[in-house]
C-alpha cells in the first residue's frame, strides 16, 4: 500500500510528466503549488547527492521521540476503531521509521531528529488516509490535521484544500449527472469546516491576497454589490471555484 502511494507520488512529479498533467484532468488529488521561486536541482547533481548520502550517510535513531511515535499509533488504531476502517499494523510503524531514517539521511544528519519523524508520520499518515472510503477519509484528514498540515505553508494548505473541495464536487457532479459544470461553486461553510474550528482560522480566505493564489490565476471580483468572490481558474481544466466571502476585510 505505501509502496504503491510512493511509486504514484514519484510519478506524478517527475519532470517528464509535466507536459501530460492536463489529461489527469481535474478529478485527480491536487499538487501541492510551488511557491518558494526556488529552481529544482538538475537531475544529474541530484543523483550524485542521493548516491552520497547512501553511501556516507547512516542515521542513528537515539534522539527520535519514541513517544510521539507511540501516541499516533495509538490515536490512529482507536480512530481505526471507532470508524471500522481499515486497521493500521506495525508494519506502518517499521515503514515510518524507515522514511524518518530515509529523511535524515537525505539532509546529511548523522541523527533521526524531530522534524524526521514528522515528515514521516505525515507521509505515511496520508498514504494509510488515502486507502480508506471517502466518509472515513474526510473523518481521518479533520482529525489528523495537525500530523497533516506539518511544514506546510498556511497559504499552500488553504489552496490546496479548496482544490481537495473543486476535485470533490466534481467527482460527484459525474458519478450523479455524467457531466460537470463549467463553474463549481464551493460555500465559504465548506472551507471553514474543512480548515478547522473558527477561533483557530477566523478568516481562512485571507490568504486569497497572498502570492500564492496569485500564481494560481486567483482574481477578485464583485459578483454583486457587497458580495465579493474569488474565482480560481486550476490552469489544468475549464473548471473554476467560485467561492462566496461574505467579510472580506
Amino acid at each position: 500500500m505505501l509502496a504503491r502511494f510512493v511509486v504514484g507520488s514519484h510519478v506524478r512529479h517527475h519532470p517528464s510528466n509535466k507536459d501530460e498533467e492536463g489529461l489527469a484532468g481535474s478529478a485527480q488529488e491536487p499538487a501541492m503549488p510551488n511557491t518558494y521561486n526556488v529552481e529544482p536541482l538538475p537531475q544529474e547533481v541530484l543523483k550524485k547527492y542521493i548516491i552520497y548520502a547512501k553511501e556516507r550517510v547512516h542515521p542513528k535513531l537515539n534522539q527520535m521521540d519514541q513517544d510521539k511515535v507511540a501516541k499516533m499509533y495509538s490515536d490512529l488504531r482507536k480512530e481505526s476503531m471507532a470508524t471500522g476502517s481499515i486497521p493500521i499494523t506495525v508494519r506502518h510503524i517499521e515503514s515510518m521509521i524507515r522514511m524518518a531514517e530515509a529523511h535524515a539521511r537525505i539532509h546529511l544528519r548523522d541523527y533521526v531528529i524531530e522534524d524526521d519523524v514528522n515528515m514521516a508520520i505525515r507521509v505515511m499518515l496520508e498514504s494509510f488516509i488515502d486507502t480508506q472510503k471517502f466518509s472515513v477519509m474526510r473523518s481521518m484528514r479533520k482529525t489528523f490535521a495537525r500530523y497533516l498540515s506539518f511544514r506546510r505553508d498556511n497559504n499552500e494548505l488553504l489552496l490546496f484544500i479548496l482544490k481537495q473541495l473543486v476535485a470533490e464536487q466534481v467527482t460527484y457532479q459525474r458519478n450523479r449527472f455524467g457531466a460537470q459544470q463549467d463553474t463549481i461553486e464551493v460555500p465559504e461553510k465548506d472551507l471553514v469546516d474543512k480548515v478547522g474550528p473558527a477561533d483557530q482560522h477566523p478568516q481562512p480566505f485571507r490568504f486569497l491576497r497572498q502570492r500564492a493564489l496569485q500564481d494560481e490565476q486567483v482574481q477578485l471580483r464583485p459578483e454583486a454589490e457587497g458580495d465579493p468572490s474569488a474565482v480560481l481558474s486550476p490552469g489544468l481544466s475549464t473548471v473554476a471555484l467560485v467561492m462566496t466571502l461574505r467579510t472580506l476585510p
